[in-house]
């Protein structure tokens, strides 16, 4: 037998070293979607917060009219 499988996803090859199955490269492949999907979501809320005004611009902007130089 080339390979006996030891849990699904790994597989011990005839000289004794284990590889992943194909239903292991399976899930790899699924979890590395998961991955990138997560990065780019990640991505996408700096990018947001970083064209967002800051707190500080903010608060300069609600600054009562009395403390403008005339």
């Amino acid at each position: 037998m080339k390979h006996a499988l030891i849990e699904d996803g790994l597989a011990l090859s005839a000289d004794g070293r284990l590889s992943l199955s194909d239903a292991g490269n399976t899930l790899l492949q699924a979890l590395q979607h998961m991955v990138w999907a997560e990065v780019e979501s990640l991505q996408q809320v700096l990018v947001n917060k970083s064209s967002a005004p800051s707190d500080e611009v903010l608060r300069m902007t609600r600054l009562p009219a009395s403390n403008q130089p005339e």
